[in-house]
């Protein structure tokens, strides 16, 4: 596993933790108790309860009424549902009656003349959850991004780039007179797909 950043250590075992459940390396084949991670870690049990509790939370663990640790199962299945999970919440927050086509252009303005697509990507999709004037729900899509996407695009080197033009697309037609909305879920969906394509090779 790999070494722990002292500075945040609860986040850090959390996102190691993640990291081995989502590439495979964590099962329920495997303990999950905070010992045998304490130990495994160098650290006491306290930030890997706190650790383990974020997990639950993100619902890559699963408490049972044994007080055990189950760790989901990862397959096609769960990234394909997650897909539509995320691409319905962020379809929502475009297509909130009360916003403009200024709105929708001062996205696509976040993507413009920018090197890096992963960057350029991740400024274009936080604006989009800016877009939610309910806090509840900003904070609920940031936090279902946290789960696969943000692991995908951090570790699995996905398209970020063709991903890219897929929300670009979406957000066009968003801008359009007559918008067809079946065009504007299909290229989130596609754009998030891309994204979560490198989750389970």
């Amino acid at each position: 596993m790999d070494k722990i950043d002292f500075k945040n250590i609860k986040d850090e075992v959390a996102e190691v933790i993640k990291r081995e459940i989502i590439a495979g390396r964590i099962t329920n084949e495997h303990p999950i108790t905070q010992s045998y991670l304490a130990k495994q870690f160098g650290l006491s049990r306290m930030p890997i309860r706190e650790a383990f509790n974020t997990l639950i939370q993100e619902g890559l663990l699963i408490k049972q009424n044994n007080r055990k640790l189950k760790v989901i199962t990862i397959n096609e299945h769960t990234i394909s549902r997650y897909n539509e999970i995320l691409s319905s919440t962020e379809f929502l927050l475009l297509t909130n009656p009360l916003l403009s086509k200024a709105k929708y252009q001062f996205v696509l303005t976040q993507s413009a003349g920018k090197d890096n697509d992963k960057e350029t990507l991740i400024a274009v999709i936080h604006s989009i959850a800016h877009l939610a004037s309910d806090h509840y729900i900003k904070n609920l899509f940031l936090n279902m991004l946290n789960v696969f996407w943000t692991h995908s695009l951090l570790y699995c080197h996905p398209d970020c780039r063709t991903a890219l033009k897929k929300v670009e697309v979406a957000l066009t037609e968003l801008c359009q007179k007559d918008v067809d909305l079946t065009k504007v879920k299909s290229n989130l969906l596609s754009a998030n797909q891309i994204i979560l394509s490198g989750i389970l090779l």
